[in-house]
């Protein structure tokens, strides 16, 4: 922000002549009621930006949403957002959960503002308060208080700010605040997440060195909200620190589960529902084109994958990592229902067809299994017949 410039928190715009520049001990005001009446006193707050805990920044809207505002050099605990135009302030401390943002003015919480604070930095949304096109937006980034006597050790880079992937490896990287007189061991935990942490989880920072990127680390489970804490083990003393949350991805697809209700009635309609895994069990939500086949060991189970009551259609799509096909079988059996993709993967279920509960229309005067003895039309009756005539 340059010239005689400064915004007040409500939905005003830029105004002159009130905090018109800053010394460097201090700050000038000019002659403004709201800044310098004579005889009334006034109260200010004034921070200096700080590498690892404070920084002020600009960026230019552009209208996208889930757009990313990086450049903050640690993770945010509370950041404030206003605009150029005439817009209200916003702000979000760590504290809020989801995709939650606080106005300084008596309003309710807001979604599509500030929608999460990130590793470098803080993401925001299309809402005109965040990220209107054309509009200048100015921020200020607060980080963790940190004592300068204390030696921390924090995250600072989870796969190079990119989702990792269930199972595959990763890179972690662990910064100290200050350099290492000795080598000193670091080793990595899990402190929020249901997962299993493994691969490599130990490193370390060399002397006179100041961090470590610990390469190979894996997690098992697909979920948001994992965090990571880097533990000193050896050389220098230092506070154990933190990774902001971040989400794991679920790997390719392993294998499919089918779920359907068994036992079912000959000619009568049922849903199976397909669903993909990785080799952790996650469903692979990140899947929307694979084709899945359906198939039955005795041949006799349909399907109809569009649902317009046409059976004979096997074949759909996913749409993340599931779907549901309607099935039938008109012969009363056991029989195993399969899923195949080109790949190869595949997945089974059993299911148990009884003979369909009809009135018992029969197609000759021989007695069907139902106990009718006269002749019925055969459209009306598919039970199987004894061959004891009556």
């Amino acid at each position: 922000m340059t010239g005689d410039t400064s915004f007040q928190f409500d939905a005003s715009g830029p105004t002159v002549n009130l905090i018109q520049a800053f010394n460097a001990d201090g700050f000038q005001v000019g002659s403004d009621a709201r800044v310098n009446t004579s005889g009334s006193a006034y109260h200010y707050v004034a921070w200096k930006a700080t590498a690892g805990t404070m920084k002020a920044g600009s960026y230019a809207g552009n209208g996208a949403d889930n757009r990313d505002i990086t450049g903050a050099g640690f993770r945010p605990e509370y950041v404030i957002l206003k605009s150029n135009g005439n817009d209200a302030g916003a702000h979000r401390p760590i504290g809020l959960l989801s995709d939650s943002t606080l106005l300084f003015t008596a309003s309710a919480n807001l979604s599509n503002v500030i929608q999460a604070l990130q590793m470098d930095g803080f993401q925001v949304g299309s809402d005109v308060r965040a990220n209107r096109s054309g509009t200048t937006y100015f921020w200020l980034a607060f980080g963790p208080e940190v004592d300068p006597g204390v030696s921390l050790l924090t995250i600072t880079s989870v796969n190079g700010g990119a989702n990792p992937t269930a199972g595959a490896g990763f890179p972690v990287t662990v910064q100290a605040n200050r350099n290492v007189a000795a080598a000193t061991g670091v080793a990595l935990t899990l402190r929020s997440g249901t997962g299993t942490l493994g691969g490599t989880l130990t490193g370390t920072i060399p002397a006179g060195q100041s961090q470590v990127t610990i390469s190979g680390v894996t997690y098992s489970k697909a979920e948001s909200g994992v965090v990571l804490t880097a533990n000193r083990t050896s050389g220098d003393e230092f506070v154990p620190g933190d990774s902001a949350p971040f989400t794991v991805n679920p790997g390719a697809i392993y294998s499919y589960t089918l779920t359907l209700s068994s036992p079912q009635a000959a000619g009568t309609s049922f849903g199976v529902t397909v669903t993909a895994k990785d080799q952790f069990a996650n469903t692979v939500t990140t899947d929307n084109a694979t084709v899945v086949t359906l198939s039955s060991s005795t041949g006799h189970v349909q399907f109809d994958s569009n649902g317009d009551g046409v059976f004979g259609d096997n074949s759909k799509m996913l749409n993340a990592g599931t779907f549901t096909i309607n099935a039938r079988d008109t012969v009363p059996e056991n029989a195993t229902i399969s899923a195949t993709d080109p790949n190869g993967k595949t997945g089974s279920a059993p299911v148990t067809i009884n003979a369909a509960q009809h009135p018992g229309f029969c197609r000759s005067t021989r007695e069907c299994l139902c106990g009718h003895r006269n002749p019925r039309p055969s459209d009306l009756c598919d039970q199987r017949f004894i061959t004891n005539d009556k």
